[in-house]
């Protein structure tokens, strides 16, 4: 089977997690870079996945230092969707004056990444998360549903199919009481960006970057906003961390060339909207897209946050963090885990006492299915991606992350019509089976990170001329990490056509040996897109994937 090159399970097989719920899973994972989530607010580096790495998990010990009130044991029950399935009213209800304490539960996910998609078993963990919601709201209907951002990019094909479309029927369907914009959900356009500030029921956070564009009425987004759930008034803000470039690395400006200004200076964000808004409110909550360590310097750099709920480094904290009397949480990514806070509030004194925390693994057959979001879901696949599930082509021997790389410079070749071509194997996230392969495979192998956002995939296909001189030169560049496919012989005096990826084309000097000048490059197609061209001719010769 198409196994990522991850701790963390595949689509295909998605998040076994019963065993590692009880076992494996960490108090605190590291960011997918392999540090140790400890960057500063000042710069949140390296606190995305970005495309180069994968969702990975590191030795860390048990955090002492959370408060002993938190139920840190995942929830792995079996809980069945019930026949007659009875969707909780929106809303909450209206205060009652007699009461003397009130809980508030927040159910959080963050860094879906397009993993919504019904899988091959025709399920949708998206139906599961939010069938979670709906038990949990019917238990308690003080519960709000939260999303700490990053709903695009890396997942479904049918984001990809659809141009982004896809993720906004998600959100349409997923009714989030709260959400927040992350760095990912930049990736198509500004105009995607505007719709998806306004898709849904959800209000939509982000507070340090701005509008400033024609059309003001299409920017759903706001700096703050608080909400009445019964007797407790909640207010909510939201910090986005910054974007990346073609090399997978965090840069200071703004998402787009004009009429998003951004502010990275997170800390005097914060402090200046609590000052602003903290008398107004009981709970003051941020849905941080910053990183777990950008969280744990805002919540000690700033006073009076009650809650953050975290994002942007994937990681699964199965114990909450305190951190200057700042709640912490975050949930993972791809919708493989739900987490839940419950803080009991004292009515009369207007002060949060105890807390408890759960984290609970998104597995099938664990969590009901919201069978209207289950529907959505399936509908939505069959609109924009029918094949996502049906196999193109089939490789008749194991593939690992180098194989997939030279078979992508040959599929370059010929999809491209080009003389060579050089592909890295860092963009490659999966292994791959004698077996068949699908389109969702090929997404999930080349993982498409629109860097800087608008623009293509980091990893996509350019093609270029070059001097026979300059091939050669990339030839003997050619090592572990770049793989090279080309002609034989290269006369230096000749001009040559060649297909690279764009983390190359605009950083020769960076990966390749001194005087390579690429000349004439225009956006190909992003490397599973080619893959599958490449798959399809390959099925239509009566030939395997990666013979002839």
């Amino acid at each position: 089977m198409v196994v990522r090159n991850t701790s963390l399970p595949t689509r295909r097989d998605f998040l076994r997690l019963s065993g590692v719920a009880g076992a494996s899973v960490l108090f605190g994972a590291a960011c997918s870079d392999g540090s140790d989530g400890s960057a500063s607010v000042a710069d949140a580096t390296a606190a995305d996945t970005g495309g180069e790495g994968s969702d990975t998990t590191a030795d860390a010990t048990a955090d002492t230092t959370a408060d002993t009130t938190a139920d840190t044991i995942a929830d792995t029950t079996a809980d069945t969707t019930p026949a007659e399935y009875v969707e909780p009213e929106a809303g909450w209800p209206a205060c009652d004056l007699a009461a003397t304490t009130q809980t508030v539960t927040f159910v959080h996910i963050n860094d879906a990444h397009g993993n919504f998609a019904p899988l091959r078993d025709g399920k949708s963990p998206a139906a599961r998360a939010r069938g979670y919601f709906d038990k949990v709201k019917r238990e308690n209907p003080f519960s709000l549903f939260t999303n700490g951002g990053d709903d695009f990019e890396k997942g479904s094909v049918a984001e990809l199919r659809s141009s982004g479309q896809a993720t906004l029927d998600y959100l349409e369907a997923m009714d989030y009481d709260v959400r927040c914009i992350g760095n990912h959900d930049f990736a198509w356009s500004a105009d995607t960006l505007l719709d998806f500030t306004r898709a849904g029921t959800a209000k939509v956070l982000c507070s340090n970057v701005e509008y400033t564009g024609a059309n003001p009425e299409k920017w759903g987004a706001l700096a703050f906003t608080s909400i009445e759930v019964g007797c407790v008034t909640i207010g909510f803000f939201s910090l986005v961390s910054k974007p990346w470039n073609e090399r997978n690395e965090q840069y200071t400006g703004d998402f787009f060339a004009t009429d998003f200004p951004a502010r990275w200076d997170w800390t005097e964000r914060a402090r200046e909207i609590v000052t602003a808004h903290r008398a107004e409110v009981d709970l003051m909550v941020c849905i941080s897209h910053l990183g777990n360590g950008g969280d744990q310097e805002l919540a000690a750099a700033v006073d009076g946050i009650d809650l953050i709920l975290g994002a942007h480094s994937h990681t699964v904290l199965m114990r909450e963090e305190l951190v200057n009397n700042t709640i912490i949480i975050q949930c993972g990514s791809n919708l493989g885990w739900v987490g839940r806070l419950d803080l009991d509030f004292d009515l009369t004194t207007r002060a949060l006492t105890t807390h408890r925390y759960r984290m609970t693994p998104n597995i099938p057959g664990t969590l009901p299915e919201n069978p209207r979001v289950a529907q959505a879901m399936t509908e939505m696949l069959e609109r924009h991606a029918p094949d996502a599930h049906t196999t193109i082509a089939r490789c008749t021997l194991p593939l690992n992350a180098a194989g997939i790389a030279d078979l992508t410079s040959r599929a370059a070749i010929e999809v491209a019509a080009v003389d060579a071509a050089m592909t890295d194997t860092t963009t490659v996230w999966s292994t791959w089976g004698a077996e068949g392969i699908t389109e969702q495979d090929l997404a999930d192998t080349y993982k498409v990170e629109r860097q800087p956002a608008g623009t293509p995939g980091f990893n996509g296909f350019y093609t270029a001329e070059v001097t026979g001189e300059s091939l050669e030169l990339i030839r003997q560049s050619a090592n572990d990490r770049w793989r090279f496919a080309g002609p034989a012989t290269i006369d230096p005096n000749a001009t040559y056509r060649i297909a690279v990826q764009k983390i190359l084309v605009f950083n020769a000097d960076v990966y390749l040996l001194p005087g390579v000048v690429f000349g004439g490059q225009s956006f190909f197609l992003e490397a599973w897109e080619l893959l599958e061209r490449f798959g399809r001719l390959r099925t239509a010769a009566g030939l395997p994937f990666n013979e002839g």
